[in-house]
C-alpha cells in the first residue's frame, strides 16, 4: 500500500495486517519559517504524521538533505529511502531564436511559498542592466492581484508579465532562457527539472529542499533572499553567451537523474527489499504482537 496524504497514512499506520506492507511517499517540506533545519514543523497535521513515522514500513523521500534532517531530529525506527519524482524527459533540439531573446520564465502557484514578490523586486535590478529583458510568470493563485499592483507601482508593466494558467507551460519553457525560482521552501521542485530538461539554466535560491540536489551544475543557486545575488546570477546567464552554452548542457545532464526509466529502477529496488521481510512497523508498535494474533490469514 503505497500513500502520499498525511491524513490517511496517520489512519493506515495502524494497520496491522502482516501480509501489508506501507509505504508512505513524501513531496513537500516540512518546515515553518525560517525554514532552515530546526524550523518548527509547519502545522499540526505534519506534526502528527511525523509522530506516527513507525506506522510505516519505508518512508520515501524527495531529496537525500530532507530524509537525513527528519531522521536526525525526529526519533522513530521506520525505514527511509529516498526516490525522486521523475519526468518524461524532453526532446534534444533547441529553438534557435531564443538565444537571442532575454526571456526568464517562473512556473508556479502564485502563493506565500513561492515568494514572487521577490523576483519582481530582483528584476528591477535586471532591467536596469537589461532594459530589453521580460520575466514572464506562469501560474495563478491568491497573490495575482496583490503582484498585479506591484508590478504596475514599480513601473514594471512593460519588464514582467503575469500569463495565469497555461495548459502548455512546457512549450514557455522551451522559449526561455533561464528559469527562475524564488521559493521560500520546496519538496523537490519538479518545475526546475522541467526546465533542465528542456536544456534551460536554473537560477533559483538555495532552499529547503530541492535546488541543491536536483541543480547541479545546471544553474545557479543563490542565498535565500539575496536579491542582488539573484539579479547578478540572472544576468551573467543572459549576457554571458559562453556560460549559457555551459550550463545548458550541463542542465540537460543533470536532469537525466529524473527520467521515469532510472526513477523507476530506485522505486522498484526500495519496493522489493521492503517486501522481501516481514512487516517491520509491526515490531516498532507497542502491543503489535497481541494485534497481529487476532488477524485472520
Amino acid at each position: 500500500m503505497i500513500c502520499e496524504s498525511r491524513q490517511i497514512g496517520e489512519t493506515l499506520g495502524r494497520w496491522c495486517d502482516p501480509r501489508v506492507r506501507i509505504v508512505h511517499t513524501v513531496h513537500n517540506s516540512h518546515l515553518a519559517h525560517p525554514f532552515d533545519a530546526a524550523a518548527p514543523v509547519r502545522d499540526e497535521g505534519w506534526r502528527r504524521w511525523l509522530d506516527a513515522l513507525d506506522g510505516f514500513d519505508l518512508v520515501l523521500w524527495p531529496t537525500l538533505a530532507q530524509a537525513r534532517e527528519v531522521d536526525e531530529r525526529f526519533p522513530h525506527r521506520a525505514r527511509f529511502a529516498t526516490v525522486p519524482s521523475a519526468i518524461l524527459p524532453r526532446r534534444a533540439a533547441r529553438v534557435a531564436s531564443r538565444r537571442r531573446d532575454d526571456v526568464v520564465v517562473m512556473a508556479c502557484r502564485l502563493v506565500e511559498q513561492k515568494r514572487v514578490d521577490l523576483a519582481v523586486l530582483a528584476w528591477e535590478e535586471v532591467v536596469r542592466e537589461r532594459p530589453g529583458a521580460r520575466l514572464e510568470i506562469y501560474g495563478d493563485g491568491p497573490l495575482r492581484e496583490q503582484l498585479r499592483t506591484m508590478i504596475r507601482d514599480r513601473g514594471l508593466r512593460g519588464a514582467i508579465r503575469l500569463r495565469g494558467h497555461d495548459d502548455d507551460v512546457r512549450a514557455a519553457i522551451d522559449r526561455a532562457r533561464v528559469f527562475l525560482s524564488t521559493s521560500a521552501f520546496e519538496g523537490q521542485g519538479l518545475a526546475i527539472v522541467e526546465a533542465l530538461s528542456a536544456g534551460v539554466p536554473v537560477v533559483s535560491f538555495d532552499v529547503r529542499y530541492g535546488p541543491a540536489e536536483v541543480i547541479g551544475d545546471g544553474g545557479i543557486l543563490v542565498s535565500p533572499g539575496d536579491l542582488s545575488g539573484l539579479s547578478t546570477a540572472i544576468l551573467s546567464l543572459l549576457q554571458d553567451e559562453e556560460q549559457w552554452d555551459r550550463t545548458s548542457g550541463r542542465a540537460r545532464l543533470a536532469a537525466t537523474r529524473f527520467t521515469p526509466d532510472r526513477v523507476g529502477v530506485q522505486l522498484r529496488r526500495e519496493l522489493d527489499a521492503v517486501l522481501a521481510g516481514p512487516a517491520s512497523r509491526l515490531a516498532c508498535s507497542r502491543g503489535a504482537t497481541d494485534r497481529v494474533a487476532s488477524v485472520s490469514p
